[in-house]
Parts: C-alpha cells; structure tokens; sequence
C-alpha cells in the first residue's frame, strides 16, 4: 500500500489551525505573538509576477514569519514548510537560510503540521 503524503498547502493550512488552537487555549509560552504566512510561491501569470518582483517579493523567504514577545524581549524566525516526500530547499530558500544561521535568526523546516508546532515549542513558543 502506498502511502498518501499531504501536499505543502495542506501541511501549512493544518499547522496554522493546530497553532490557532494553541492560542486559544492560551497554551502559549510568550508574551505576545504574530505568525503569519507569506505568500511568495505559488504560480502566477508574468504580468502578476513582474508585479511582484517590482515590489520586492524575495526569493527564498520561507513560508512563515514568527514575530514573538517573551519577558520584554522581541525575537522573530522563520519556517519553511515542505512536504515529506522528495522535497528539497531551492538554492534561493538556502541562500536564506544561510543568511539566518549566519545572523543568529531563528529558522526551521518542517515537513508535517506535528513536526511545525513541534519547532514553535522548541523556540519555547509553545
């Protein structure tokens, strides 16, 4: 039996919801928080992406940004969401992560909704 794996939009829309729900319950280890999603991939047609790129889209950002308050202290990362199978960093997703492991900026991958909260607790967000 072949094993099904879930596409990248469905890995992001599920650990968006399992972070909402962490949230709600007030679970969560800091002050205050913003995760958000950029939406830099996707397709686009050539008008609507020179449109983009006129206006700075970035290659390689990752998928999200995490902004967090903990005892008076503002921290930010970043997450890159990938899918569990055959799923690899573009040389411009490595050029950013390479920036940020350079910079002391907090970033991670992760390939299930699980695996995502999983780096927000080790951030100590969670």
């Amino acid at each position: 039996m072949t094993k099904s794996y879930m596409k990248e939009d469905q890995i992001c829309k599920s650990f968006y919801s399992l972070f909402m729900g962490y949230k709600s319950a007030n679970q969560l280890q800091v002050d205050d928080i913003k995760l958000f999603h950029i939406p830099n991939g996707g397709k686009r047609n050539v008008i609507e992406a020179s449109k983009f790129k006129q206006m700075g889209t970035l290659p390689g950002v990752p998928d999200y940004q995490v902004i967090w308050v903990k005892s008076g202290k503002v921290f930010f990362g970043f997450l890159e969401a990938k899918r569990e199978k055959a799923s690899y960093l573009s040389s411009a997703q490595k050029n950013f992560k390479v920036f940020c492991d350079d910079n002391n900026v907090y970033y991670n991958i992760f390939r299930s909704p699980d695996e995502g909260v999983e780096r927000l607790k080790g951030w100590g967000i969670l």
